[in-house]
C-alpha cells in the first residue's frame, strides 16, 4: 500500500488523477480535498492504520478515512491492501525529497 507524496502543483504533474494526489492511497482512494502546501515548505502527514481502516491527515485536515476491504477489485494490482503486517518505506523516484520527525507508534 502506498500513501502518495508528490508536488501536486508542479507543471509536470498537472494532469494527475485525483487518486494520485498527495495523501491518497495511491490508485485506490483519492483524498477528499487537496491540502498540500507549495513545494519547499514542510508538510505534516499523519497516517493511522488500525486493521483495515486507514486514515490520512495532511496539514491538520483529515483527507482519507476508509476501510481497505471496500476495494476487493483493487487486490490484483494492490495486494498490500489485505496485508496485516509489512514494512514501512520511504521512496523517491528521481527528485529531491526530505523527511523529518518520522515517528512510528504501534496502536
Amino acid at each position: 500500500m502506498e500513501i502518495q507524496i508528490l508536488d501536486d502543483y508542479a507543471e509536470q504533474w498537472r494532469d494527475l488523477n485525483p487518486y494520485q494526489y498527495t495523501g491518497s492511497i495511491y490508485d485506490v482512494q483519492a483524498p477528499s480535498e487537496r491540502t498540500t502546501k507549495q513545494a519547499g515548505r514542510w508538510q505534516k502527514m499523519v497516517i493511522t492504520a488500525v486493521g483495515p481502516r486507514i486514515q490520512v491527515a495532511l496539514n491538520g485536515e483529515k483527507i482519507v478515512d476508509t476501510n481497505v476491504t471496500y476495494y476487493p477489485y483493487k487486490l490484483i494490482a494492490h495486494p498490500g491492501l489485505m496485508r496485516e503486517t509489512g514494512y514501512v518505506g520511504l521512496q523517491s523516484h528521481d527528485s529531491r525529497v526530505e523527511f523529518r520527525n518520522i515517528r512510528i507508534q504501534e496502536l
